[in-house]
């Protein structure tokens, strides 16, 4: 997907954000926004708050990605500590206001670990992509 006919342009960023443009050499154009979501638990709200402003800035298709330090349902973690229901559906709820469409792994289905062994080992599934589905219909 990446060549030199490609030019990409900052929109914005900030510590967990990066808002760019993607263009080719004919013109079209679609939008990534990558984040790294706060870890702690009453910063996430400002995330999401900043994904819906940033999903109302365009209407381009566009792709999101990273690091949301939080799981979409409760079957992606193991062990330890339950999540918080109420975070792990405002996340849901964040991704459903911008019409977005988890698009799934291959491979090992965890992305984080606490890199314990046996019954101490707590795994979760911490980072996404995301897409929406005019995105999806033209690269996926």
């Amino acid at each position: 997907m990446w060549n030199a006919e490609l030019t990409v342009q900052i929109n914005s960023y900030s510590r967990h954000h990066i808002d760019f443009l993607v263009q080719n050499a004919q013109g079209k154009s679609w939008r990534g926004i990558g984040i790294y979501e706060h870890p702690q638990a009453n910063q996430k709200k400002h995330t999401w708050t900043l994904l819906r402003r940033l999903a109302g800035l365009s209407s381009l298709s566009w792709l999101c990605f990273g690091d949301f330090n939080e799981i979409l349902s409760l079957n992606e973690k193991t062990r330890g500590l339950d999540r918080s229901v109420d975070a792990v559906g405002e996340f849901r709820e964040a991704v459903r206001d911008c019409s977005l469409i988890d698009l799934g792994s291959r491979g090992y289905p965890f992305t984080w670990s606490n890199r314990q062994f046996g019954p101490k080992l707590i795994e979760e599934k911490l980072d996404s992509f995301f897409c929406n589905q005019e995105w999806r219909t033209e690269f996926f």
